[in-house]
């Protein structure tokens, strides 16, 4: 799979919030500042119209975007940039913030509102129940602020088509990730699928350590080093299974 990597690569903290502050002087680390639902969506009011789309090539595969707020810029400039293309599904992959760890795989069968609207859940979830064991738990998944941060966003492209949401745990092995692509594929078949990683890069860093980490993670990535990129950690990035 062609991945469009578009999440920019910054130190988040390490800290489980919504948004953080990021210095850059290379000598602190950040602070994080949660975000309520009415800031967030102040914040995604505030950048219709005025960000520039990113060009993508002509048919993206997927795309890298960040969820933390403090890039919602970057987040509504992706988005932008994709409201010409035509899915007939989008695939939502997040990290496991809360570290709810009784199932390596998380997702929703229901529905999920928005100021914006309603997110429809796709029904491959169901069938990802029976043949991966995904946990299937709208509430948990709903409070999943990789996934809720990302769901305006969604809405604004237009497509108007259901969403794959899926929460992954760190402690998932190469063999249930290919079982789950496995399926995915048997069940999109024909269909033009849009992959989402939802990922923040190098938490808990100063900023000249975050860059170093940064340049790693690209590395892997430039080689398609799949192990490492599962086996790293947050000072890497926070959600492995989305590169995969």
């Amino acid at each position: 799979m062609s991945l469009c990597l578009i999440a920019s690569l910054v130190g988040c903290g390490g800290v489980s919030h919504d948004a953080e502050v990021v210095p850059r002087d290379g000598t602190i680390k950040s602070v994080a500042i949660p975000m309520s639902d009415a800031i967030k969506t102040a914040i995604f009011l505030s950048l219709q119209g005025k960000v520039k789309p990113i060009t993508f090539p002509d048919d993206p595969k997927g795309v890298v975007v960040p969820h933390h707020l403090l890039q919602a810029d970057l987040i509504a400039r992706t988005f932008s940039g994709l409201k010409g293309q035509h899915p007939d599904l989008v695939i939502l992959v997040s990290p496991n913030h809360s570290h709810k760890i009784l199932h390596p795989i998380y997702s929703t069968n229901t529905d999920m509102k928005t100021p914006f609207g309603t997110v429809v859940a796709s029904p491959i979830s169901t069938v990802l129940e029976k043949d991966c064991h995904v946990e299937i738990d709208p509430s948990f998944v709903g409070r999943e602020y990789g996934i809720t941060n990302l769901l305006p966003y969604i809405l604004d492209a237009q497509w108007d088509v259901p969403v794959l949401s899926l929460v992954t745990s760190r402690n998932i092995e190469p063999q249930e990730l290919d079982n789950l692509l496995s399926v995915i594929n048997r069940e999109a078949q024909g269909k033009k699928v849009l992959w989402i990683a939802s990922i923040d890069f190098s938490h808990g860093l100063t900023g000249l350590d975050s860059r170093a980490k940064d340049a790693e993670t690209l590395k892997w990535i430039e080689d398609r080093q799949y192990s490492k990129i599962l086996s790293g950690g947050p000072e890497h990035l926070d959600n492995p299974s989305g590169l995969y």
